[in-house]
């Protein structure tokens, strides 16, 4: 196996036990993490930590969307890749997921 590259990564959860284990994985695999618990945490963070990828949770406090914190993201910085995550294994999350 060859070296791999170690990247920055933003985590937007609002569970911050998922994000705190996530961002403790990474890390131990050499990534710098950064976490926010909604979209406006994470344009902020984006300020001063230019994340490579974000990984965002599908069910964010207050009911907001993931979407728009996504959308806001990926307007501060096109190249960065987003991606949805969810600690939830239930069937319609999954699929709410998909669509």
């Amino acid at each position: 196996m060859g070296d791999v590259p170690n990247y920055r990564i933003l985590i937007v959860d609002d569970d911050r036990d998922f994000a705190a284990a996530l961002s403790a994985m990474l890390i131990d695999r050499g990534h710098a993490v950064e976490t926010a618990v909604d979209g406006a945490a994470a344009g902020e963070t984006l300020e001063r930590f230019a994340a490579d990828a974000a990984l965002i949770g599908l069910r964010l406090d207050g009911g907001d969307s993931p979407l728009d914190p996504m959308a806001e993201m990926r307007r501060r910085q096109p190249d960065m890749v987003c991606v949805m995550v969810t600690d939830f294994a239930e069937v319609d999350t999954v699929l709410e997921a998909w669509r």
